[in-house]
């Protein structure tokens, strides 16, 4: 079987359950056991919103009062986000 679960789960920094479950569908259906299903859970924007936000998004840091974005700093663009999805945001 080769390295044991959880060494393979630090490595790759997934839970052992996660690579457990790799492997059982692995030995199940071989390598179309691992291709993947999608995403687990819907996406929490519909198409109309996302379009809403890419839009604000577009229109750059300053447009919402950073008008001194720092590189690399992607928590101006979480909390913008965070902020998008309050009701009345």
């Amino acid at each position: 079987m080769g390295r044991d679960n959880a060494a393979v789960a630090k490595e790759l920094r997934v839970s052992v359950r996660s690579v457990q479950r790799w492997r059982r569908d692995w030995e199940d259906r071989g390598t179309q056991g691992l291709r993947s299903r999608g995403p687990v859970s819907r996406p929490k924007l519909n198409d109309a919103l996302f379009a809403v936000l890419e839009k604000d998004l577009d229109r750059g840091p300053a447009a919402h009062g950073r008008p001194d974005p720092v590189a690399g700093n992607s928590g101006n663009c979480t909390e913008f986000v965070v902020n998008f999805m309050r009701p009345g945001g």
